[in-house]
């Protein structure tokens, strides 16, 4: 099961993963075009900008010394050999994994921020059934860069939202999403995910009160339409714990 964001969602969201530098290609040059000419596109922006803005403060300027530049510019000149340029390739492939990382961490922190669960509470004199339940969200990556994606659990509403920055799947083949509720626990399907738009899926009643930041969420690739044994029957390529925001 799963629902379509209403417009001020996908608008709350895109300009969340646009501020955070999430955007890339066509889907960047689309939203530098909504900065410009749509004005409520715009003030979602500068209202993320002004909400991230805090996070940056604890950090203070500070200007690299002067010798920086000149070594990179020597690094650069210098020729290197054989070995080197396998050491260098090595290197990327481990990049490319922790890139990948970074990017499913910052995609679940934009998803997690444009649902507004992590918005300041309502005023005292809110009845407390207005408040929110603590967030729960897992960030995804494989080794190789194929897949990145966050999984937002929604506590009140029984569901959760999975966004994927990467997701590229092999024909005949799809990824499918697992919960291990605690060390030794079997692995409980919580569907198929596919594409790289953000969808909101229902968690069977069964499984809410398994989902907690003792248990971790993986990845498997599976055949089309998802293990046809109701366990991971492909490989795991990618797992992530549960926390609490």
């Amino acid at each position: 099961m799963t629902d379509t964001f209403s417009l001020e969602e996908e608008r709350d969201l895109v300009a969340a993963e646009y501020v955070l530098g999430l955007l890339e290609a066509q889907a960047l040059m689309e939203a530098r075009g909504r900065v410009a000419n749509d004005p409520d596109f715009e003030a979602a922006v500068e209202d993320w900008q002004a909400r991230l803005a805090p996070m940056a403060e604890g950090f203070a300027e500070v200007t690299p010394p002067a010798h920086i530049w000149a070594a990179i510019v020597r690094a650069v000149e210098t020729q290197v050999d054989g070995s080197t340029v396998v050491r260098l390739q090595r290197r990327e492939r481990l990049w490319r994994g922790w890139a990948a990382g970074m990017t499913a961490v910052a995609a679940g922190l934009a998803l997690v921020l444009a649902l507004g669960v992590t918005r300041t509470d309502p005023p005292p004199s809110a009845p407390p059934a207005e408040r929110r339940e603590p967030a729960l969200i897992a960030s995804l990556a494989s080794e190789d860069g194929s897949a990145a994606l966050a999984v937002a659990f929604e506590p009140e509403r029984g569901t959760m939202v999975v966004t994927p920055a990467r997701l590229l799947t092999e024909a005949g083949r799809d990824h499918q999403l697992w919960l291990i509720a605690g060390e030794g626990a079997a692995p409980v399907s919580l569907g198929v995910v596919r594409g790289q738009a953000p969808r909101r899926m229902a968690i069977s009643a069964a499984l809410r009160g398994a989902v907690a930041p003792d248990a971790t969420v993986a990845l498997s690739v599976e055949p089309t339409g998802g293990s046809p044994t109701g366990s991971p029957t492909g490989p795991v390529i990618a797992s992530g714990p549960v926390t609490r925001v």
